[in-house]
């Protein structure tokens, strides 16, 4: 699974994969495999590191290896969505305004898929979507195309159900709930009684 590419930031999976996003797509998708590594060793990492640094990558997918004339890696297509992707988050951050949306993404996964629960959790939190409860996510709006997009590379669609919402319009202060010892109380505006919620 592409997506799920664990990389401590600062690590050397984390600098490699930076070095592939950045530097191979615009190289045309190909580097030989010592220059990579001369790449990575201008970054601190050590050859022996390196070359364990991409062999992970290839094996999770990101790399495929090619030669043609010297030995080398070429970026996987599959990987270009997920490039795009981080680029989104990195380079064009998004700040929410009260007006903007959110996406709810909710989702039953039977235990025989248990693997693509997992999966699918790993990449909502990737892309920048938080827990609400354990089968309910919450994103901003403008992220809904690609929990919608992971939805269907998981071939998950099936078990999950995504709602578009408005952030909650604030009550007015006589009708907020209020806690009175352990238990939510609700002022009716016309009078002075409180009532149990």
């Amino acid at each position: 699974m592409l997506d799920d590419i664990d990389a401590r930031p600062g690590s050397t999976a984390s600098l490699l994969r930076t070095l592939v996003g950045l530097f191979l797509r615009p190289l045309g998708g190909w580097i030989s495999a010592a220059d990579l590594v001369a790449l990575a060793g201008d970054l601190g990492i050590e050859s022996a590191a390196a070359r364990t640094g991409i062999a992970r990558l290839k094996q999770k997918g990101l790399l495929i290896a090619e030669r043609s004339g010297p030995i080398g890696y070429r970026l996987n297509p599959a990987a270009i969505s997920m490039l795009e992707r981080g680029d989104r988050r990195i380079f064009r951050m998004r700040e929410m305004t009260d007006a903007d949306t959110w996406c709810l993404v909710s989702f039953s996964i039977p235990e025989s898929a248990r693997s693509i629960r997992h999966q699918l959790r790993r990449r909502l939190h990737w892309i920048g979507a938080g827990v609400v409860s354990p089968a309910l996510w919450i994103c901003p709006g403008h992220l809904q195309a690609e929990a919608l997009q992971i939805l269907e590379e998981l071939d998950a669609r099936r078990w999950a159900t995504l709602f578009q919402a408005s952030a909650p319009s604030s009550l007015a202060p006589s009708s907020r709930p209020r806690r009175s010892g352990g238990t939510w109380l609700r002022c009716a505006p016309s009078t002075s009684r409180s009532r149990s919620l």
